[in-house]
């Protein structure tokens, strides 16, 4: 008797600047009056910062600039690290600054582990992308699945840009795309978008990331939503196509 092949595992690229956490962009505006304070040298924030850093001087490669200037590298290593969250005082004025970030960082987080609980790696082959520069458009064919983050770190425009590309391709993978603004939802937001980047409701789906964590949807929704949209992929790339045949034939008889 032969052995039983195993079934190929579902290909799903997750393209997120913060699937990782908050980034150093979003933090500058989450918590601006932490970082105004860090370039103030007598404020009580740089020297509860500089006490630290001089406490655990043996522990982190990255150091904070003379001037106070925050760099990707310092605010991943040293502000979100355990080290310092605990060292802070619930009453400092550093942690009343960075108490929003913590609550959006531990939030984002969250969503990473449900993810990775929705698609399991013996039946899932799950890639991660942070920067989408690093995109190549012509290799995404091999993916089921495409979640991709709405709001991109250069916003709306970066993450429509990328669905106008993806949707020239003919054989496009299934995408959800997700997002903490609800108002996409709203009809005419909704039928804007789809316009926009010329993906049909079929090939794309629209998932608020807060459902993510809901109880009744969580990671098992996800992985139901993520395989309804797998199987639509074929029907959704033929409406395209004869979408685009129709858009031709009306074109040419102008």
């Amino acid at each position: 008797m032969k052995p039983t092949s195993q079934p190929s595992k579902k290909k799903i690229l997750i393209i997120d600047d913060e699937i990782e956490g908050i980034s150093l962009k979003k933090a500058l505006t989450t918590a601006k009056t932490f970082f105004e304070a860090l370039r103030d040298p007598d404020s009580e924030i740089r020297e509860e910062m500089d006490n630290f850093l001089n406490k655990h001087q043996n522990q982190f490669q990255n150091k904070l600039e003379t001037d106070g200037t925050v760099h990707e590298a310092f605010f991943k290593e040293v502000i979100l690290s355990d080290s310092f969250k605990n060292s802070l005082s619930t009453v400092s004025l550093t942690y009343k600054s960075l108490s929003s970030l913590y609550q959006e960082n531990e939030w984002l987080l969250r969503i990473k582990g449900l993810i990775t609980k929705a698609f399991p790696t013996d039946v899932y082959d799950v890639k991660y992308l942070e920067n989408v520069d690093n995109i190549n458009i012509d290799e995404l064919d091999q993916f089921d699945l495409l979640i991709v983050d709405w709001f991109l770190e250069n916003g709306y425009s970066q993450s429509s840009d990328l669905l106008l590309k993806l949707s020239e391709k003919d054989n496009l993978p299934a995408i959800i795309l997700l997002t903490s603004h609800e108002n996409i939802l709203e009809s005419n937001t909704k039928s804007d978008f789809y316009i926009k980047t010329r993906i049909s409701g079929a090939g794309l789906t629209i998932l608020i990331k807060k459902e993510i964590r809901a109880e009744s949807f969580g990671y098992i929704g996800l992985r139901m939503l993520a395989e309804k949209a797998i199987k639509q992929r074929p029907i959704a790339n033929a409406s395209r196509h004869y979408i685009k045949q129709w858009e031709n034939v009306l074109e040419s008889a102008k």
